[in-house]
């Protein structure tokens, strides 16, 4: 028979095994290579696995938040076929997703934004 210490040890034990495995990381379904990936640019598992699920990886996530975009954004801009810094030139010049794919389609380039007045003749 366990005798009252042990079953308090038991239950001590069993408690510390239940806070570490809920409160660490679930990396499940990805590389170690992936997970260093994620790690380095300081994003957890939860953000991960939401790019991943749009179908970005490390790389993409630094280009798209680094250029200012919410996942959101970034599926919608990456779906028309934008990288994240054409993405983001057309967004700082202006332009809506949509007049973006327009004005690309004809063939046009954005002009950035300079915050500088217009030259006069």
């Amino acid at each position: 028979m366990i005798d009252q210490r042990s079953r308090m040890l038991l239950g001590l034990v069993a408690g510390l095994v239940l806070l570490f495995a809920c409160a660490s990381p679930n990396w499940s379904g990805l590389s170690e290579a992936q997970i260093s990936e994620w790690k380095a640019d300081g994003v957890g598992p939860d953000v991960a696995k939401k790019w991943i699920g749009k179908g970005f990886d490390a790389a993409d996530y630094k280009a798209w938040t680094g250029a200012g975009f919410t996942l959101d954004d970034a599926s919608k801009w990456s779906g028309k076929k934008f990288t994240a810094t054409q993405a983001q030139e057309w967004k700082s010049a202006g332009f809506s997703l949509n007049d973006a794919e327009k004005s690309r389609d004809k063939g046009l380039t954005p002009i950035p934004a300079s915050g500088a007045a217009p030259a006069t003749k």
